[in-house]
């Protein structure tokens, strides 16, 4: 048990210090010897630094970590624990490790300074942790005004940070700094969702249900069959229709050249896709953060279950933020028994999951009302959950949405 919970952290730790060493590298290896700031938070402490001429280390963390702070219900103590451990550590990177100033030139120094930092706030948010307390304060704003979005909550933030930075230091270096801004921007995409280019494959097979298995099982890919004719010989022959991102085409064509060298193969770029298993990375993301030790499990278990196999789990909850990407999910069977439950059919809460950006919002509520009412729905009288001992966090969200405690126990094993 003890290795179980210590290998994920481990990882996170490394993802976190990777993302130190890489923010401050696009801090100190390019931006600081430059008049550039970065947008966020740190760009505030960027441009406080040039002004008053503190130190960009003492800095980081005396702006950041009242965000964290005030954010701490929001992401809940182990987020918060590891952001303020991360930026502490980036401003000590900054003060403690000679990075080399790469280059003098302006276009390279925005470009790459900006892509150094947001490979870095990128991994330290694989990690489970922030370096910038940007997204925090935009949270917390837009929770007490409604109209706003976090979105465009940081959008105005920026707009204001690099106006004030024109005035200050001059129209170029602002300029300069909208690049680099932008490039840490479009980094952290890359980083958190990776190449987010669709398209759409056709194949035509006499093979297709043995396709069509491979790319459920091996890509977690859903697939659509529909009825076709051949327009020479009449007869009906059914035709495989999925959509993939730009990454896994290559590994269709090798599925499709495996199970059938002759198969006839169509690709369609696609401009854009919404909804149904094509945004399933998400989901796939959340279930890894809620069990960890199940890495290698969980593509196998989608595409099972979105395949058509509802045994285990045989319901799974999905919910979604206003742009439509996945925040939270719960999954759920039906066990005979569970302990401290009376009636011999439990609807059982197998995993109960939400970003920690997305808590204290309501979100874990709703699933848990979907979770009642599909109990409900499916002949049960009672709902049942668990968590570890010492996860305090998810003992006080069941308890506060009207979990009774039945017992707690610990569990042992041997190797025999």
């Amino acid at each position: 048990m003890f290795m179980h919970r210590l290998l994920p952290e481990l990882l996170n730790a490394a993802l976190i210090a990777l993302g130190i060493l890489s923010a401050g590298m696009g801090l100190k290896g390019f931006l600081l010897s430059s008049n550039f700031i970065d947008g966020g938070v740190t760009g505030i402490c960027m441009l406080l630094a040039k002004t008053t001429g503190v130190s960009l280390s003492v800095l980081l963390p005396l702006v950041n970590l009242p965000f964290i702070a005030v954010g701490y219900r929001q992401m809940g103590r182990a987020f918060a624990v590891r952001s303020v451990l991360g930026i502490a550590g980036l401003a000590a990177s900054i003060a403690l490790i000679p990075y080399p100033d790469v280059t003098p030139d302006l276009v390279l120094t925005a470009v790459f300074g900006g892509f150094f930092i947001g490979a870095g706030i990128g991994l330290a948010v694989r990690g489970g942790a922030v370096l910038d307390g940007t997204e925090i304060a935009a949270l917390l704003i837009s929770k007490r005004a409604d109209l706003l979005r976090v979105g465009d909550v940081i959008l105005g933030f920026n707009v204001v940070l690099f106006l004030v930075a024109m005035s200050l230091l001059g129209v170029d270096a602002a300029l300069y700094s909208i690049l680099t801004y932008l490039a840490a921007a479009k980094t952290l995409d890359f980083v958190l969702y990776g190449i987010d280019e669709y398209t759409a494959i056709t194949v035509i097979s006499d093979l297709n249900a043995a396709i069509r298995e491979r790319v459920t099982r091996d890509l977690g890919r859903g697939v659509t069959i529909y009825k076709g004719y051949g327009g020479m010989s009449g007869a009906e022959q059914d035709i495989l229709y999925c959509v993939v991102t730009r990454l896994e085409i290559g590994k269709v064509r090798a599925i499709v050249r495996d199970v059938d060298p002759g198969a006839f193969v169509v690709f369609h770029p696609l401009t854009g896709a919404e909804g149904g298993v094509v945004k399933t990375r998400g989901f796939h993301w959340m279930r890894q953060a809620l069990w960890p030790s199940a890495r290698g499990e969980h593509a196998e278990e989608i595409a099972r279950f979105f395949g058509g196999d509802r045994d285990d789990p045989a319901e799974v909850l999905v919910a979604c933020d206003d742009s439509g990407e996945p925040v939270g999910f719960a999954e759920l069977s039906i066990r005979p028994h569970a302990e401290g439950c009376y009636s011999g059919r439990v609807a059982y809460l197998e995993g109960w999951f939400v970003e920690p950006a997305a808590r204290r919002k309501g979100v874990g509520a709703a699933l848990v009302k979907a979770a009642e009412d599909w109990g409900r729905a499916s002949g049960c009288t009672e709902l049942a959950s668990n968590a570890e001992i010492g996860n305090d966090e998810s003992v006080s969200a069941h308890r506060a949405l009207g979990f009774a405690i039945t017992s707690r126990n610990i569990c042992f094993r041997k190797d025999l």
